[in-house]
């Protein structure tokens, strides 16, 4: 890859120019790294990045250097499918962040998410939950509550807390979705499909049917007017009629 061959010769010339401590030597070996990670090439990326880390504890780089370097690491670790390793550099991360009174950073809601993700693989449900609740509420002081990214992260924790069968906390969080999808997103945009469908289900499950089944006939009305494709008119109906059926079960 060419990208990965032009750092390699930037970094070949600052360590004879500079030597292999100096801060852009350092940059350098950092940002091949991550073009190696783009290409799939883990292994050597992971060294790399665990010998940066090892070299930036030996000039006291600056604390925000070394979480970012741990962030990279964890992005490694996540390509390869190592959760346990993950979310072992993303706690360090966010402990980090929080150790330098940086917990409302934006850089810090976006690792509390990725360490959520890594836990939810790891079965840690509850741990993912409350991470990923602080990363949502976190973006929605900083992004706004009309932000498609807090409407994403929204959908993801109504999404988790029904995983964990907390069915009330998932709607809480669904209806959440639903209005920075509705205030962030355009009428055709297919974000706001999949939040309504997915809070009308979570409705029908607390028995809420008649509320679960008004809102999946407004969105297959509001798609039946737009001009989208055709298919995603067509996977509203099935939700629509597995409540219908539901509701009626619920009535005998």
């Amino acid at each position: 890859d060419e990208a990965v061959a032009q750092h390699e010769r930037v970094l070949a010339r600052q360590r004879d120019l500079l030597g292999d401590l100096h801060p852009s030597t350092l940059g350098t070996k950092n940002n091949l790294a991550m073009a190696l990670l783009a290409c799939r090439s883990y292994e050597p990326a992971e060294a790399l990045l665990r010998e940066l880390l090892d070299e930036l504890s030996r000039v006291a780089a600056p604390p925000q250097r070394v979480l970012a370097v741990r962030n990279n690491l964890a992005s490694v670790h996540r390509a390869r499918g190592q959760w346990p390793a993950a979310a072992e550099q993303l706690e360090r991360v966010v402990a980090g962040f929080e150790e330098l009174g940086m917990g409302a950073h934006p850089n810090a809601d976006t690792s509390r998410a990725s360490l959520a993700l890594a836990l939810e693989r790891l079965d840690r449900l509850d741990e993912a939950a409350e991470y990923l609740e602080a990363a949502a509420i976190g973006r929605r002081e900083t992004l706004g509550p009309g932000d498609e990214r807090v409407a994403r992260t929204l959908l993801r924790l109504g999404r988790l807390h029904a995983r964990r069968d907390d069915l009330p906390a998932a709607v809480r969080w669904y209806r959440d979705a639903h209005e920075a999808a509705v205030t962030a997103c355009a009428p055709e945009a297919s974000l706001r499909d999949v939040v309504q469908v997915d809070l009308a289900l979570a409705l029908a499950a607390v028995g809420e049917a008649d509320e679960a089944r008004s809102l999946l006939r407004e969105r297959l009305d509001a798609l039946r007017r737009l001009d989208v494709d055709p298919e995603r008119v067509e996977r509203v109906p099935p939700a629509l009629r597995g409540i219908e059926r539901g509701a009626r079960t619920s009535r005998r």
